[in-house]
């Protein structure tokens, strides 16, 4: 995500230790299928700089050189940063809103793109194409915590989001680390977390053994469900490199998009469901597609 802020904002963001007090909470209230943030229009920066990212939090003398992942606990966020970051966020919804991808594309990082819907490419083009190619629907945010610094210097705040044009919508819960660029704020990663309650779920698991073998659908019953007011489709991903599921629908329109981290599990969660067929396919591996039908109960 890229947020040009003035000078005097760069200059307390990049310092993770203030004066000692709390953050507020942000949230960002929206309706997972209706209008987008009201008043924030697609605006991204001329240009991404080239120039590798710099960290948010302070350099410590006896900070270890690779940190064990977690938050930094001693660290001490500028208030200000809350505001930054949640502007960033509308932004970044309001581009994905427009359909306008290279926006998009521009104002995140290829690690965001990839860990959150493993499109990948070498140029912005490529990557903005991509995400043309998946259309992956509206996202729309629904709250996102204080933000915080991790232990490798970057910043982090956990989203809840919704990702779609309705029935279904796909619900997803993760952090979102972000990085500085010479005074521009983006989105660095995704990762998973697991999903609040949201209803009545029914759970149906599938398994990748490996980087080679289709994917296999965990119970005996296969893909047959009943219709539930949300549906968890948990993935196991055994194999050695991530891999990204894709939902489809009848007409071949992407419904949902799940990211495993290679030797991870995670869920791709769809509120309102409808009863029909659907195909969930994995395009790193040849002939790797599962039916999933949803019945009446």
């Amino acid at each position: 995500m890229a947020l040009r802020l003035p000078p005097t904002m760069m200059a307390s963001l990049c310092m993770a230790i203030m004066a000692p007090g709390g953050v507020t909470a942000v949230r960002i209230d929206t309706n997972p299928a209706g209008t987008p943030i009201s008043g924030v229009t697609c605006q991204p920066p001329a240009a991404a700089p080239a120039a590798a990212p710099t960290t948010l939090s302070r350099e410590s003398p006896i900070a270890p050189p690779t940190p064990t992942p977690g938050f930094d606990r001693e660290a001490v966020v500028d208030p200000l940063l809350d505001g930054m970051i949640a502007a960033a966020a509308a932004e970044l919804a309001a581009c994905w809103e427009a359909g306008d991808w290279q926006a998009v594309a521009s104002m995140v990082t290829p690690r965001f793109l990839e860990t959150a819907l493993g499109v990948a490419g070498v140029t912005s083009e490529e990557r903005s194409l991509g995400l043309a190619a998946l259309d992956p629907g509206p996202l729309r945010i629904a709250s996102m915590s204080p933000a915080g610094i991790w232990s490798d210097g970057r910043g982090v705040v956990e989203m809840l989001y919704f990702r779609g044009r309705g029935a279904p919508v796909q619900a997803i819960a993760a952090r979102w680390f972000f990085v500085a660029e010479r005074g521009v704020v983006r989105f660095d990663e995704e990762s998973l977390l697991l999903p609040p309650p949201l209803g009545d779920r029914l759970t149906i698991g599938f398994t990748i053994a490996d980087d080679t073998q289709p994917m296999q659908w965990a119970s005996q019953t296969g893909g047959d469900i009943s219709s539930s007011p949300v549906v968890a489709l948990h993935g196991l991903n055994r194999g050695r490199t991530p891999h990204t599921i894709i939902l489809r629908g009848d007409r071949d329109q992407t419904l949902g998009v799940l990211t495993l981290p290679a030797g991870s599990e995670g869920d791709l969660v769809l509120l309102d469901l409808p009863e029909g067929a659907y195909r969930l396919h994995d395009p790193a591996v040849e002939g790797s597609t599962l039916e999933l039908v949803v019945a009446d109960g």
